[in-house]
């Protein structure tokens, strides 16, 4: 509904002494990651606010890295 496959795969700039979000979308044989530091549109930023809400509260563990 927000189109976070349609967005562009960076909103960035030359400064790179910014706070950057990263989100990935693994859904429907589809993988998507967009890197928004500078210039992301709010649904974006909207969409990545209700990522963190959801994915928060859950226990992190690390995932053993696959050759």
């Amino acid at each position: 509904a927000v189109g976070f496959f349609a967005m562009n795969d960076r909103y960035d700039s030359d400064v790179t002494d910014l706070p950057s979000s990263i989100l990935r979308v693994v859904a429907n044989g589809k993988d998507k990651r967009v890197v928004g530091r500078m210039g992301t549109p709010p649904e974006f930023t909207n969409y990545f606010e209700k990522a963190e809400t959801l994915l928060y509260p859950m226990p992190w563990k690390p995932v053993p890295v696959q050759d």
